[in-house]
């Protein structure tokens, strides 16, 4: 919320998934501006969870877990609100790109199967959802990624300001 620096200190600055868990995100914003020298650029990304698409046969069920996960944290959709909070807070010019992560497959190394054990962890600690439902979740999207019918998507937004 108050960076240690002096103004105008850094010519880059890169903040990925993290204003969610700050108190005001603008006031964060703020602090990189204040600290990045005239014509310096700040790299601000986050994933916005409320656009996460697991491919499953229980449509309501993906989305009754999905939305669970994503309500259930600080802001699960600040990506889609980082353009606005970098013009209120003036800087020069802000650039705003949307990329879409997806995966054709449910695999350990892929980003969709890490995530749903991460949220199956997290909802079951937080007691949102039940295990049952959860493992279901899990087997079903193994299953159809075995038959092929598989796929993943979810929306990354990166803002880039300049001072």
């Amino acid at each position: 919320m108050a960076l240690l620096y002096d103004d105008n200190s850094f010519d880059k600055i890169i903040c990925l998934e993290v204003l969610e868990w700050v108190e005001d995100p603008k006031k964060v914003i703020s602090e990189m501006k204040r600290v990045l020298k005239p014509g310096g650029k700040a790299l601000i990304g986050h994933t916005d969870f409320d656009t996460q698409i697991f491919t499953t046969k229980n449509l309501a069920r993906e989305r009754r877990i999905n939305q669970t996960f994503c309500d259930l944290g600080p802001d699960g959709t600040i990506g889609r609100k980082l353009k606005g909070m970098c013009n209120k807070v003036g800087f020069k010019k802000v650039d705003y790109i949307v990329y879409t992560l997806t995966n054709e497959s449910f695999e350990e190394n892929n980003y969709s199967y890490r995530i749903a054990y991460m949220m199956k962890e997290w909802l079951v600690k937080e007691s949102e959802v039940y295990l049952e439902d959860l493992e279901a979740w899990i087997e079903e999207m193994k299953d159809l990624s075995s038959k092929e019918e598989f796929y993943y998507s979810i929306n990354r937004y990166l803002t880039i300001c300049e001072k």
